[in-house]
């Protein structure tokens, strides 16, 4: 029986490290591709198409949205992000796993639609969480002010995820998630065994 993909999720508030964290397991693991989600907000700083983001217009966007061909979407700042179905569909049916990061509502409709594995990251507070953000250098003052009031927000939905990971240690958070994902295919795998098995004594 061939294995299918199995969809995994991240979420966090933004500056909590989900992107650095997928970056990491996409480099552990041959057999792990990360979603690469529509937005229409601007590039920042070495962002590139088709790499980070596909950066699109809010028409094109809404264009692919009524064709039916986003997964979930969100509006966030703005700004629409979004991830193609297709290319989830295509790519867990050939066997391999998908990452996705994406945020608590858009986590919630994935859920409706597909099995998938999720992940919440915390901060390990809102003093640093501020710090991470500021540091970045990429949002003014009242973007992050408006962030940090949505991180409170976020994390009231952790509950709904099956892992949940304080990222007070950025290596050692990279290990934990990464011990996820493995732990995880041990478990498909070794049901996949067991249907094996028992269909086997069926047809005997």
């Amino acid at each position: 029986m061939k294995r299918k993909g199995i969809l995994f999720i991240i979420s966090s508030p933004s500056g909590t490290g989900k992107t650095t964290i997928a970056n990491f397991l996409v480099t552990q693991d041959e057999n792990i591709q990360r979603s690469v989600s529509f937005t229409t907000r601007q590039p920042r700083g070495n962002e590139r198409y088709g790499m980070d983001y596909y950066f699109v217009d809010t028409d094109e966007f809404h264009k692919l949205l009524a064709e039916g061909k986003m997964l979930e979407h969100a509006r966030v700042l703005q700004n629409y992000y979004g991830t193609s179905k297709e290319y989830i569909e295509n790519t867990l049916e050939a066997g391999v796993d998908v990452l996705c990061c994406i945020d608590w509502q858009g986590a919630d409709q994935v859920r409706q639609k597909v099995s998938s594995v999720s992940i919440f990251l915390l901060p390990p507070s809102l003093e640093e969480l501020r710090r991470r953000l500021m540091s970045r250098g990429t949002d003014t003052k009242e973007v992050i002010e408006y962030r940090l009031k949505e991180a409170l927000e976020e994390v009231k939905h952790f509950s709904k995820y099956d892992y949940v990971i304080i990222n007070d240690d950025l290596q050692e958070t990279k290990q934990k998630a990464l011990a996820i994902i493995r732990a995880e295919r041990e478990k498909l795998k070794e049901n996949q065994v067991q249907i094996e098995k028992f269909v086997a004594t069926l047809i005997s």
